[in-house]
């Protein structure tokens, strides 16, 4: 799994909320051998939080205990909800990853 956030220079004007699509996405991880990489993708404006949800689905029969154990740096500014997850057997649990970019390009 691998995050790209890319960045436009400056912040679009403000539309109607009705006729903007939602912004925040929705990607699902399955912890199970031989699945495909996940990659998240966020597009963003300078200074704008993105925030999308990822899925976390156990297929197994017994739970699963799942910890984050390199987090992305500082310097891109992602946040993780939560670097520790419990995860029951064929369920599937919600990690919010949220990030305000700074400097276009990161």
């Amino acid at each position: 799994m691998f995050f790209q956030i890319n960045v436009t220079p400056k912040q679009k004007d403000v539309v109607d909320q009705k006729k903007c699509p939602r912004t925040d996405s929705q990607f699902i991880l399955v912890l199970a051998p031989f699945q495909p990489q996940t990659k998240i993708k966020m597009e963003s404006t300078l200074n704008v939080t993105q925030k999308c949800y990822l899925n976390i689905k156990n297929t197994s029969n017994k739970p699963l205990k799942v910890r984050v154990t390199k987090q992305p740096s500082d310097k891109r500014r992602i946040l993780l909800d939560c670097l520790e997850l419990h995860i029951k057997a064929e369920n599937s649990v919600p990690l919010i990853i949220s990030g305000t970019p700074n400097v276009v390009g990161s």
